[in-house]
């Protein structure tokens, strides 16, 4: 409404500068401005959007990142042991359990276990570690997981027939620590080849 009301006036003040026969200079002054309104009023509704343009070139490679903290980790940073019960000889009382045949026996040399000194892991690779077993027996059983003479896990297991006990761990281990599966005076473990007995550990990560 305020454009119409601005062409009237630009209109009237043309017709005004007419019948007062001003000079040239002031009458095309009037004109202009009269067909400058005339074209803001009929200006129509804005087109829709267009296409995207065409991508841009690639920018030029970022600086270099700040070199990483060195690790401290050894050259072989693996461990680990599976070994099931090898003997048909019952275990003694308070000794440590000889585990000798590999679970994991196609393996290649350079990617075997840890072997086991009469049933007994030696620490090489300071770190945290998982140890596990599972036992079959008769009656009733005691097993102790010991960290060299420290017992670090002790269990107990009964049934009215046969049954399997099993038992894990999570240890943190210097280099020449010891670990063993021992039994106590309540010991009726199966020695037949036939019932596996497994004692299993790995490292989960290494320690400085």
């Amino acid at each position: 409404a305020l454009r119409w009301l601005m062409c009237g006036t630009a209109a009237l003040v043309l017709a005004v500068l007419d019948s007062a026969q001003l000079d040239d200079q002031n009458e095309t002054v009037a004109d202009q401005d009269l067909q400058s309104c005339l074209v803001l009023s009929y200006r129509g509704k804005p087109g829709p959007k267009g296409e995207p343009g065409v991508q841009g070139l690639q920018g030029p490679p970022g600086p270099m990142g700040r070199t990483g903290k060195q690790s401290h980790r050894t050259e072989k940073q693996t461990s680990f042991f599976s070994y099931k019960r090898g003997s048909s000889q019952p275990p003694r009382r308070d000794q440590p359990i000889t585990f000798s045949r590999a679970v994991l026996q196609d393996l290649a040399v350079a990617l075997s276990g840890d072997a086991l000194d009469n049933g007994v892991f030696q620490c090489r690779v300071k770190g945290v570690y998982f140890f596990a077993y599972h036992v079959s027996a008769k009656d009733l059983v005691c097993l102790k997981l010991m960290k060299g003479t420290e017992t670090v896990l002790s269990m107990c297991d009964s049934s009215s027939s046969h049954l399997v006990t099993a038992g894990s761990v999570v240890l943190d281990l210097a280099v020449g620590d010891q670990v063993s599966l021992q039994p106590t005076q309540h010991n009726r473990i199966i020695t037949n080849l036939w019932a596996d007995n497994t004692f299993t550990g790995l490292l989960l990560f290494p320690t400085t």
